[in-house]
C-alpha cells in the first residue's frame, strides 16, 4: 500500500520590511544621539566663539590702557604679557599643547607673525618687542607701537574668529 503525501513545501521568506518594533527603537536611538552631538557641538563652537570675542575685546582694552603708561620698559612688559595672554588663550581655546611661555625674541615675533599672518611687524616694532626688554635704556614710540599691536590684534582676530 502506497501512501500519497504532499510534497515538502518551504516556509515563505522573512520579509526585510516592515522592521521589527526591536530595529525602530534603535534607529530612533541612534538618530537622537546624532541630534544631541550636534547640539552640543553647536553649544560649544557658541561658547568657542564668544570667548575668542572676549579674549580680543580684553587684549584690545589692555592695547588702548597702554597709552596711559609713562615708563617704556613698563609698556613693553604689558604690551608682550597681553600679546602672550592672546596667544595662551588662542593655544588653549584650539587644544594646541605647544609651549609659548617659553619662547623669546625671534621665535616670539615668528610665532606673533605666524598667527596673524598676512600682517608683520615693522623693524622698529620688532626690535621693540624682541630686544629693547633687555635694554637698560629704551628709547619707545608708543603710538608706532599700540597702532601695531592693534593691526596685528585686528588681523589675528580675522584668521580665529
Amino acid at each position: 500500500m502506497k501512501l500519497e503525501l504532499k510534497s515538502v513545501h518551504l516556509p515563505s521568506d522573512v520579509a526585510f520590511w516592515p522592521l521589527a518594533p526591536a530595529w525602530w527603537v534603535i534607529i530612533a536611538v541612534i538618530i537622537a544621539l546624532i541630534v544631541l552631538a550636534l547640539i552640543y557641538k553647536g553649544s560649544t563652537l557658541r561658547a568657542h566663539k564668544l570667548k575668542l570675542k572676549q579674549l580680543f575685546v580684553d587684549a584690545e582694552k589692555t592695547f588702548d590702557n597702554l597709552s596711559n603708561i609713562e615708563a617704556p620698559i613698563i609698556m613693553l612688559q604689558q604690551s608682550n604679557q597681553a600679546l602672550k595672554r592672546v596667544i595662551i588663550s588662542l593655544d588653549e581655546l584650539q587644544k594646541n599643547n605647544d609651549s609659548v611661555a617659553l619662547i623669546h625674541q625671534t621665535q616670539w615675533l615668528h610665532l606673533l607673525e605666524q598667527r596673524a599672518a598676512p600682517f608683520r611687524f615693522s623693524e622698529t616694532t620688532k626690535t621693540m618687542l624682541s630686544d629693547a626688554l633687555y635694554q637698560p635704556k629704551v628709547e619707545l614710540d608708543s603710538a608706532e607701537l599700540i597702532n601695531e599691536l592693534k593691526q596685528w590684534l585686528k588681523q589675528c582676530r580675522k584668521n580665529h574668529v
